[in-house]
C-alpha cells in the first residue's frame, strides 16, 4: 500500500463515522431544533467528501508533483473554511487576536497552497525536483551524501513559512531563487500532515460541540429558523 492508498483508507476512517464526515455532528448542536437547519457542518462536509473522493481517483497515480500539490490545495480548502470560521470567532471577541494562526498544521497547509498557488521568484528557477520528505533519499533528517541534496537550494517547510505567509519578505525571496539551478523542494510527509490536521480539526469540533459561546454564535450567524417545519408537521 503506497502513501495515498494509505491516506485514503485513514480519512475513510478517521474523518468519517456510520457514512458521514465527523463534522455532520455539528448538525444537531447548531440547528437547536430539528425545524431548523444550520449550514456550517453542511459547507464543511462538502469539501472533506472532495478531499476523500480525490484521494480515492489520484491513490495510484505516480506523478509526484501532481499527488502532493493537488492533496494539499483540497487540504487548503477545508483551511480557508476553517479560517473564516476562526475569524468570526476573533471579531467577535469569543476567541483571542491570533486564535486562527495557533493552529500550525493548519497554517503550514496553507503556506504550502501559498506556494502553489502564488509562486512568486519559484517562477525563476530551473528544473526544480520534488521529493517528498518520507522518501529513502531523505530519510534520517537529510543526512544524506547525494549532493544534490547537499548543494541544491532546499525549499522545505521552515522555508516556505518564512517566504509564502506575506509579502515582508518577496524581495529576500528573489534573492534566494532567482536562476537557481534545480532547487529542490522537499514535499511534507503527507500522511504525518493529515494526521496532525485532523487532532487540530478535533480539537475545534469539540469545542464547538461543547463551548456555549461558539453555539450560540454559530446557531446566529447561520441558521434558518423553521426551514423543515412543514416537514416536521
Amino acid at each position: 500500500m503506497n502513501e495515498f492508498e494509505y491516506l485514503n483508507a485513514l480519512i475513510d476512517k478517521e474523518f468519517y463515522y456510520e457514512g458521514d464526515p465527523i463534522i455532520c455532528q455539528l448538525h444537531a448542536i447548531l440547528d437547536k431544533d430539528k425545524s431548523n437547519h444550520n449550514c456550517i457542518a453542511c459547507n464543511i462536509a462538502f469539501n472533506i467528501d472532495l478531499l476523500k473522493e480525490h484521494i480515492n481517483t489520484i491513490k495510484l497515480n505516480e506523478n509526484t508533483g501532481y499527488l502532493y500539490s493537488s492533496t494539499i490545495l483540497m487540504l487548503y480548502l477545508i483551511v480557508e473554511k476553517l479560517f473564516a470560521l476562526f475569524k468570526s470567532l476573533e471579531e467577535s471577541g469569543i476567541k483571542p487576536s491570533g486564535y486562527k494562526s495557533s493552529f500550525s498544521t493548519m497554517r503550514l497547509i496553507w503556506a504550502w497552497a501559498n506556494f502553489f498557488k502564488h509562486p512568486k521568484a519559484f517562477m525563476y528557477v530551473h528544473e526544480p525536483i520534488f521529493i517528498p520528505i518520507s522518501s529513502h533519499e531523505v530519510a534520517s533528517e537529510r543526512n544524506t551524501s547525494d549532493p544534490i541534496l547537499l548543494e541544491n537550494k532546499i525549499i522545505d517547510d521552515e522555508f516556505i513559512l518564512k517566504y509564502y505567509t506575506g509579502k515582508e519578505k518577496n524581495e529576500e525571496l528573489y534573492i534566494q531563487l532567482l536562476n537557481k539551478h534545480e532547487p529542490i523542494v522537499l514535499l511534507p510527509d503527507i500522511i504525518e500532515l493529515f494526521k496532525l490536521f485532523k487532532v487540530e480539526f478535533l480539537l475545534f469540533l469539540d469545542d464547538a460541540k461543547t463551548n456555549t459561546k461558539i453555539i450560540d454564535h454559530l446557531h446566529d450567524k447561520a441558521t434558518l429558523i423553521g426551514l423543515w417545519k412543514d416537514e416536521d408537521e
